[in-house]
């Protein structure tokens, strides 16, 4: 409480059915003053030490700048080389720790692909999650760490509107639920 001191309640749900693993998390303020909140999931997914058969496919539309700190300036640069990730592109030789915004109005879905056809689709609720980090620890050998964040790290010091950051206002006993689904798709025919 001295770090953050406005109760909150957070409520996390997992349902695996069949191909599918959903999260649900309800966070609810249990004061009786607004608070700043904001969520990132580091989900990790293992490469087998073959990058090269893995592919990776992200709707993103532009990548923040960030300080020494490897903190947000704010300023959103243009994609450059990241704009392939919009149609795939191979995780061989990835060295990443990069934070992008997600493309407004369009479903917020990484589909990881490898080779023979198999499909880790990961979705997350897009009215929520604006952002994503990549990270890789090193270059991509055995690890791709896939982040969907509700906000930008260091929203509440940032000089962009809450819209910009992703920050959300929780207000007294109103809860927020967000929700994300990691998919396992069968190769098509």
């Amino acid at each position: 409480m001295a770090q953050f001191p406005i109760p909150l309640k957070l409520e996390m749900t997992f349902r695996l059915q069949n191909a599918v693993l959903s999260q649900r998390l309800r966070v609810t303020n249990l004061s009786s003053t607004p608070a700043p909140f904001g969520m990132g999931y580091h989900t990790w997914f293992l490469l087998d030490g073959k990058p090269a058969d893995w592919t990776l496919q992200l709707p993103v539309s532009g990548i923040y700048g960030q300080n020494e700190e490897q903190l947000p300036t704010g300023e959103l640069e243009s994609l450059g080389e990241w704009s392939a990730l919009n149609e795939g592109i191979s995780m061989q030789g990835r060295n990443w720790d990069t934070l992008l915004k997600a493309t407004e109005s369009v479903p917020a879905t990484a589909y990881l692909r490898r080779q023979d056809g198999y499909t880790l689709k990961y979705s997350a609720d897009e009215a929520f999650f604006k952002h994503w980090v990549l990270y890789t620890k090193g270059e991509s050998d055995q690890f791709l760490c896939i982040e969907p964040y509700t906000w930008l790290s260091d929203a509440p010091n940032l000089a962009l509107s809450d819209e910009e950051t992703g920050l959300i206002r929780l207000e007294p006993e109103q809860p927020v639920e967000l929700f994300t689904r990691i998919e396992v798709m069968q190769p098509t025919d």
